[in-house]
Formats: structure tokens, sequence, C-alpha cells
């Protein structure tokens, strides 16, 4: 047991038993039960009010227990942490941490109420808008817990706070899905309003799912008090319906101009939703009604904010019509490399620089172009009718490899005249 945990767990101790007996203490008696220094840690936990979940004042110099005797070990570890709770019941002030905490906690449940509310057209403005903020008061309230109520603040004399994305960088880390996933949350707030049009929900929603579960899996993590009741759960799930764009139907409603303005925004996100297939990222959930027993659901809530990321499983049935063009490819390879010697892989693919040799995105598009999939809705793909968006069904892996494990010669000959293609319209 380390040194630390030592101390708080006779400072546990301590407290039950003062608790129990219904005593009061001193500073110089928790010290020396305890092992705290008195100068350095006890006076100033209590100067600061840091142990307000666990101690109250009575008079001048002494103190009583709050009751801790039922936590455990653990529990009341979590307790004693500054940076958990929101103190709602506690007799002083709030902290400034603890106001932001608040804040947070009452922006986020507002904008699933929001987004949940069908007659709202301008439902995912609001959204955007409030949950951005609960974004922004989670944020700076961990900062404030954890560094000093100053740390939030860019200029202490002209009381102006950091800006949303420097305290995304400073909690999240640049490099993290998780600011990826709030950075488009904050380029979607700060774009012009106009561009914020109620048929962008669609395309969106992935986007603003993965946020919903970032935030109580950080909340989860660093605060112990529940985020939301038992009973509203059903609210993370943000329910959009489909994502298809009608664009003749935009220009008729919005003008050319503006339907032109959105298309790029809307390439960028799908292009990123597909290359980095993370569900801190974004998260594509299909509302579907069936009957299931216990335990054949596909997923739940809890495996999301556990952190779990959304698989088919290897026993699953094969009438999946959402796979992208990654996926496609990865499941073909995933077939001809268990299915296949090294030797057969060698002459499908010989120009593949992997070990074992495997279908790339170059092969996978001759193949497409091939068979004229991509011309319209037919057996093996869909299109979205959004810019860049088309998805595949696990029939059109089955063709694939069956193809090439029939006919070795297929794909070199389709890729020929695909490449000769290619350059023609170049020359």
């Amino acid at each position: 047991m380390s040194k630390v945990v030592d101390k708080q767990r006779k400072f546990y101790k301590f407290l039950s038993k003062h608790e129990l007996a219904g005593t009061s203490f001193t500073q110089k008696q928790i010290a020396d039960s305890t092992g705290y220094s008195l100068q350095g840690t006890v006076r100033a936990k209590l100067s600061r009010n840091d142990w307000h979940r666990v101690i109250s004042k009575k008079s001048e110099k002494r103190y009583i227990a709050k009751p801790v005797s039922h936590l455990s070990l653990e529990q009341f570890i979590t307790r004693l942490s500054t940076k958990k709770g929101i103190a709602a019941n506690n007799a002083g002030p709030m902290s400034q941490s603890e106001r932001l905490l608040k804040q947070a906690k009452d922006n986020y449940i507002l904008s699933l109420e929001i987004y949940n509310r069908p007659s709202l057209e301008n439902r995912f403005q609001a959204f955007t808008l409030l949950h951005c903020a609960a974004w922004e008061h989670l944020l700076k309230g961990l900062i404030s817990a954890k560094k000093g109520k100053d740390a939030i603040f860019s200029s202490k004399k002209s009381g102006k706070t950091k800006g949303f994305d420097e305290c995304a960088k400073e909690i999240l880390g640049v490099g993290s899905n998780v600011y990826g996933n709030l950075n488009k949350l904050i380029d979607l707030r700060n774009t012009s309003t106009h561009h914020i049009l109620p048929e962008l929900g669609g395309v969106y929603s992935p986007i603003f799912q993965a946020a919903v579960i970032n935030f109580i899996k950080l909340w989860k993590k660093e605060i112990e008090e529940p985020l939301l009741p038992d009973s509203a759960v059903g609210l993370m799930t943000l329910i959009t319906g489909d994502t298809a764009i009608q664009w003749d139907a935009m220009k008729m409603k919005y003008g050319k101009d503006l339907s032109n303005e959105i298309r790029p925004i809307i390439t960028s996100v799908l292009e990123e939703i597909e290359e980095k297939q993370d569900n801190e990222f974004a998260i594509h959930i299909k509302h579907k009604l069936r009957f299931a027993k216990p335990g054949e659901e596909d997923f739940n809530l809890n495996q999301l904010i556990e952190g779990k990321q959304l698989k088919v499983s290897k026993d699953a049935p094969d009438h999946s019509d959402e796979l992208l063009s990654k996926m496609v490819i990865a499941a073909v390879n995933k077939r001809l490399t268990t299915e296949l010697s090294t030797g057969d892989l060698d002459i499908l693919f010989p120009n593949s620089k992997t070990a074992p040799r495997t279908m790339n995105m170059n092969d996978w598009t001759a193949i497409c172009k091939d068979q004229k999939w991509k011309s319209g809705n037919n057996k093996y793909h869909r299109d979205h009718g959004v810019v860049n968006r088309s998805t595949y069904n696990i029939e059109c892996v089955h063709w694939i490899v069956k193809k090439l494990k029939d006919d070795s010669k297929y794909l070199g000959r389709v890729k020929k005249k695909y490449n000769s293609d290619l350059r023609r319209k170049k020359s």
C-alpha cells in the first residue's frame, strides 16, 4: 500500500470513529492520527475547503465528520478528491469548479431534451450551441478543479477566460479522436448560422452521438455524481432518421448558392467519418424495431460508455447493408488470407506490398468500375443521395471472394482496363 493510500485509510478510520461516536476533533488530531502534515496538508486542505465532503466545521478550532462510515475505502478516497462532485448539499458557497460542472450538467441534459423534440425544426442548431456550452463548462470545471480557479483565465486582469478549443486541447489532447470529434462541433457552432440547416442532422448525427457518449464517459471518469437518472438514459440515443440529402429539393428550398456552399462541408465530414471509423469520433446507430430475447441486442449504451468499440460478431448473420468501401476491402482480405495460400495470394495481388499480399483500394475501385456498382442502386450497392456516400452489403464481399478464387486473372484484366482509362483521361 502506498504512503498516500495508507494516510487515506487512516483518515477514513479516524473520521468513521468520530462520526459513530458523535465527537469533534482538532486539526492536530487529524495530523497525529493520519500522518498528514499539519501545516502542509491539514491546514491547507481545510483552509481551501477541499475536504468539505467529509468534514464540517463545528467551531473556530473544532470539526465534525460527515457520514462516511457507510462508504468503502475506495468510495471514501474518491470523495476526498477535489475534482469530484458538485457538492449540491455543501453548507458553504459553491466553488468555481462546482458552479461550472453544474452548468455543464444542466446544458448537457437540455441539449438532449432539445434534440429529442422532433417538432423543433432548428433542433440541430440548438443542440450544437447547448452541447458546446456543456462541453466548455465541463472542461473549464475540470481545469479549475485540477489546477486552481485562476487556471481557466487567459488574462486574469481582463477577466477573459481561455477559449473553448484551448481548453479542449488542454484536457483531451490534440491527437485524440475525442478532441477531433469536439473540433467538428466547434467548427459547426462557429460556422455561419444560415449553413446549419435541418437537413444536415442526418450527416452530423454520428458526430453528435459520439459527442454525447464521450461527454458522459469523461464525466463518469472525473465526477462522482451521476449525470442522468436511470430513467433518462434513453435520451442519449439521438434519433435522426435517414441520412440522405436530396440535392434537387435542397436547391429548390434554399437556392443553388447555399446548396453549393454546404456541399464541401458535408463531403469533408463524411470522408473523415469513413477514414477514422472510431466510436470516439462518430457513432452510427440505426434504429430498428424487432422482437429479440434478452442478450440478443446488438449493443447497449453502457457498452459505449465503457469504451467498447461497435463490431459485428463473428457469429452474426451476414445481413449488413452498411459496409463502407474500406470495410468491404477488410472483409475480403480477412476471408482470402484465411482461405488461400501465400502462393495463391501472390498470384492474385502481385503488386501488393503487404505481407501476406492483399487487395487494396485501387483493386477495389477497378472492380467497382467493371461491375458498374456505383452507377446506381443495385443488388450490391446503395447510393444514399449524399455526396460521396455509398454503402455495400455482405453479398458484395461474397461475390468478390468467389470471383477472385474462381478466376485468378480477373483482377489483372479489370485493373489493366481501369488504369488505361485513367491514363487516357489525363492525357
